[in-house]
């Protein structure tokens, strides 16, 4: 009964996601700005206090959870002579795993694919610009960044190399959050310390490096 509900998870999920995005508002001011920012910060806060990221370990665990299962059912099928109730039983628990993973990601942050569009929360401009507008802003652009080149440290690649070391960086980057929270109070928030990923080349390939 209890995998039943868990699979039932897949299309409540589905449905409420498919409801949200008729009602951009109300997920921006319920959801989005009420309930994913609590949570969000809540489990930034407590996953803040492990030195290493929580997130690509558990990742990593449920990997290799999930080879270990299907070898394990690979064998259990050609061992054993029902077969059928076998697979019938594999197929229940992936999408049994499948439910929780899915409703969960919904309910702490998938919604926020159906909130506003980041220029109408915060009212900004975005009509097209013109070829003269995009002409200027490029050269505007590129002035900055010559600027501010000159004023960074440089290995002898010309790459940019940080003036203090890594974990200072990233003890330091809630001072992001701080600053543009002077410009843009919506975005204010307390937040755990971001980590390093251990296997952030593999992450940055599969797309997904901002978890």
């Amino acid at each position: 009964m209890l995998k039943i509900i868990f699979i039932s998870l897949l299309p409540a999920g589905k449905l409420i996601f498919i409801v949200s995005g008729y009602y951009p508002h109300f997920t921006e001011n319920v959801y989005s700005s009420f309930i994913c920012k609590i949570l969000g910060q809540i489990i930034s806060r407590i996953t803040g206090l492990f030195p290493f990221s929580l997130a690509e370990f558990v990742i990593i665990v449920a990997a290799v959870f999930v080879i270990i299962y299907i070898i394990k059912t690979i064998f259990s099928i050609i061992k054993t002579r029902r077969k059928g109730k076998t697979i019938k039983k594999f197929i229940l628990n992936i999408l049994a795993a499948g439910g929780i993973m899915y409703f969960s990601f919904l309910f702490l942050w998938g919604i926020n694919y159906n909130r506003l569009t980041l220029s109408e929360v915060l009212d900004l401009n975005v009509e097209s610009p013109t070829q003269q507008e995009l002409n200027a802003l490029c050269e505007d652009l590129i002035r900055r960044s010559n600027s501010l080149r000159t004023r960074i440290d440089r290995n002898g690649g010309g790459v940019l190399r940080l003036p203090y070391d890594k974990t200072i960086a990233l003890k330091t980057a809630y001072k992001g959050f701080e600053n543009i929270a002077l410009l843009h109070p919506n975005l204010d928030g307390k937040y755990g310390s971001p980590k390093g990923l251990m296997l952030s080349e593999l992450v940055c390939y599969t797309g997904i490096p901002g978890f």
